[in-house]
């Protein structure tokens, strides 16, 4: 990494835009291709549902994919970008988790009002 550089606000958030952008690309668009053609192959050669669950794997890997990006195109080291690509799959599972938090707070905000009245 340049530690000399600075960004500016539009030059950090396009790298950031194009890494993900680039991410999202190498993630689902050979998912996509492998995934429908041997789905399309499926009944003549079933071993293909291997290929369909190593693409849905891969798409699972989205968030670290993006985060290696992010490191590549801000130039750090591997080191460092590996560190992003945890950071982003960790705060993706963290994300999810409280998704699910504020869905069960939500279904008891009725109950919760009915002992209220």
């Amino acid at each position: 990494m340049d530690t000399n550089k600075t960004y500016s606000v539009k030059e950090f958030t396009m790298t950031v835009l194009n890494a993900l952008a680039l991410g999202v690309v190498v993630t689902l668009i050979p998912g996509a291709i492998l995934g429908e053609l041997t789905k399309a192959l499926l009944p003549v050669f079933p071993q293909g549902q291997l290929i369909i669950q190593a693409t849905q794997v891969a798409n699972t890997m989205m968030g670290a994919i993006i985060g290696l990006m992010v490191g590549h195109f801000f130039k750090f080291t591997p080191i460092q970008a590996g560190a992003i690509a945890l950071a982003t799959v960790f705060l993706q599972e963290v994300h999810q988790s409280l998704i699910q938090m504020l869905k069960v707070l939500y279904s008891l905000v009725p109950e919760i009002l009915l002992q209220w009245v």
